[in-house]
């Protein structure tokens, strides 16, 4: 019965240092990027990099729909010359 719960203890320790471990390797993880976000983007927490996503996600979709009105009156002006060719 003893050898039992040792061999049951050991397994539990295992399973905690293997734990211990992913939690320090994803903590390194979130480290290394929180620090990529201020260096790159002067981000200094991820509510910051939420903040700043929304509005480069806002302003490429306005350079998008300007580029493409842009397009159209391009298409518009020369289509005719540009089907000749």
């Amino acid at each position: 019965m003893s050898k039992d719960i040792v061999e049951r203890y050991q397994i539990l320790a295992q399973q905690a240092d293997q734990l211990k471990e992913r939690r320090d390797k994803a903590q390194g993880a979130l480290e290394h990027l929180l620090e990529e976000l201020q260096e790159k983007f002067e981000c200094d927490n991820l509510k910051d990099a939420e903040t700043l996503l929304k509005k480069m996600q806002q302003k490429a979709k306005a350079s998008s729909e300007a580029f493409e009105e842009a397009v159209e009156e391009f298409e518009d002006k020369w289509g005719d010359v540009l089907n000749e060719f």
